[in-house]
């Protein structure tokens, strides 16, 4: 018996000394980072510990607000890492390029992982030349790069970050010779050099037959271009068949391309005979940056990033700004659908985004120009969700996202659905194709939407409006009894079963609609249906 609690004894104290040194420690463990014979200096910030899961500052952004003399190093170097207590269960570590402010220069693509050595009690790697520094064509004599290193080490449930930032030289002597040999020998009497910016989804627009791909001109190749075509704020490559971009990535990204130009069009867009993948251009006048959140200014060009997306579009006019991005952006919420063909853009659809999914899209200055997103039939997936119903619910990936401040008076419909990562299934067949039928949103409210569903004649005057609550947890449609002529939008909701609909008074089925009657609807939830009042 005294054996069995002796025994029982030992395993406890394991348990709980196992515990202590996991999960149970107050504070991450110190460490010892040596690269050659030179300690370094670092940071450590919690992600999750002892339950708590903390929102901070990027740890390289805080090195670089306090530590003024930044070491440098040669690629080859050694890194050592050791703990001095309670070495993790697991550890990682990336190496990041990064700008002057700590922002990370590039996307999550470009972060490189770096595999580490356990030697000796002691993780271990050796600092290498980073893939990414080839996405720069742009030299500069003696210009070094900030390298952010991430170190990511987890005891069960806690997680600590260290961090530390170096120095190292973008190329040797040697890489920079022949940099410039190679770029002095492009033989640019037929193809031009450049970058291009895509997403990696190409079609030809049958409506104009063509499409573009946004391009930046080296510094030679401009020259050529202003030379022979004449200057402009930004260039377009236009292709008329899938067969000339056939070879081009299918993923977002900026690359460097040579360009056969067979001429260009009437609307100055630069139109491709040919054009292919390069590893050689010429001097790349603008490297991009990288915005902190998700807002914009006035300073923004062509190749900036922001929420994972790269500006493609700029246009810039008297203190107003057009921004295009290209890359793909998720988010949820209604969408609403006009299928008709008479309609003056065509069959298009709107998706008004969930107030949590906002934050994916870029503002300026912040403001966005729409809180929705306005697509147009560019592919199956349109049919797709119109015969899903005309007015539903669920989970998208959109790109062809812009934003416009302070420039010009209207918009179209500029958004491309690419994925329908899910529908809701309550919404199906809500609202079907029927008689020319497109239905409106007059008002999303927390709980409730006000779907009007319309049709006009061939001469587009109204011919029948017919107003529906659809409740958000069951929805199904009830009837709101109110005039057809008017349209009506959610001006109020009172309580949980009292709500205000309000028009501008203008009758829609009169040949005149100059003469208008506001006013207002209080509209009544009952068990038997909705009861309408006129209050004013």
């Amino acid at each position: 018996m005294r054996k069995s609690k002796l025994l029982f004894a030992v395993i406890l104290m394991t348990l709980v000394l196992v515990g202590c040194s996991s999960n149970s420690m107050e504070e991450p463990p110190e460490l010892v980072i040596n690269i050659g014979d030179k300690v370094i200096e670092y940071i450590s910030a919690k992600n999750k510990w002892n339950g708590s899961i903390y929102d901070r500052e990027d740890t390289f952004v805080t090195i670089l607000k306090e530590q003024k003399d930044i070491p440098v190093f040669e690629n080859d170097s050694i890194v050592e890492i050791s703990f001095k207590s309670n070495p993790p269960g697991k550890f990682t570590v990336s190496d990041i390029l990064i700008d002057k402010n700590g922002q990370q220069i590039y996307t999550d693509k470009e972060i490189k992982n770096i595999p580490v050595e356990l030697v000796d009690s002691k993780y271990v790697f050796e600092i290498e030349n980073h893939f990414a520094s080839a996405l720069s064509s742009y030299y500069e004599p003696n210009k070094q790069e900030l390298r952010g290193f991430r170190m990511i080490a987890s005891w069960g449930e806690n997680e600590c970050e260290y961090a530390f930032v170096i120095k190292t030289d973008s190329r040797d002597e040697e890489e920079q010779n022949e940099h410039e040999t190679s770029v002095n020998v492009i033989d640019r009497s037929e193809y031009i050099t450049g970058e291009i910016i895509t997403e990696g989804n190409y079609r030809v627009i049958e409506e104009i037959g063509k499409n573009f791909i946004t391009f930046i001109p080296d510094k030679e190749s401009l020259e050529i271009i202003k030379a022979k075509y004449g200057g402009k704020q930004q260039y377009e490559l236009a292709y008329d068949s899938l067969d000339k971009v056939t070879e081009l990535p299918d993923e977002l990204g900026i690359y460097k391309v040579k360009v056969k130009i067979k001429n260009i069009d009437e609307y100055g867009y630069l139109i491709i005979e040919d054009i292919m993948l390069t590893d050689t251009i010429g001097t790349i006048l603008y490297e991009g940056k990288v915005y902190e959140g998700n807002d914009l200014d006035d300073r923004v060009e062509l190749k900036d990033r922001v929420n994972g997306l790269i500006v493609d579009h700029v246009v810039k006019n008297n203190g107003g700004v057009v921004v295009g991005f290209a890359g793909e952006i998720e988010s949820e919420g209604f969408y609403f659908i006009d299928p008709n063909e008479s309609s003056m853009y065509g069959p298009t659809g709107f998706i008004f985004v969930d107030e949590k999914y906002l934050k994916n899209f870029p503002t300026i200055y912040g403001e966005r120009t729409n809180s929705s997103v306005w697509f147009s039939k560019t592919n199956e997936l349109y049919d797709e969700l119109t015969n899903n119903s005309l007015f539903g619910k669920g989970k998208f990936k959109t790109s062809g996202y812009f934003l416009v401040y302070n420039y010009g008076m209207g918009w179209g419909p500029g958004g491309v659905l690419n994925e329908i990562i899910s529908l809701d299934e309550d919404y199906k067949n809500l609202f079907t194709v029927e008689g020319g039928k497109s239905v409106g949103n007059s008002g999303i409210a927390d709980d409730f939407v006000v779907v009007n569903y319309t049709v006009y004649d061939e001469n587009d005057g109204l011919k029948e409006r017919e107003y529906y609550y659809i409740n958000n947890e069951y929805p199904k449609k009830v009837i709101i009894p109110v005039e057809y002529n008017y349209y009506y939008n959610l001006k109020e909701v009172i309580n949980d079963n009292e709500f205000i609909l309000q028009t501008e008074g203008y009758d829609e089925a009169l040949d005149n609609v100059n003469m208008s009657s506001p006013h207002e609807i209080k509209c009544t939830i009952t068990s038997e249906g909705i009861l309408t009042e006129k209050i004013n």
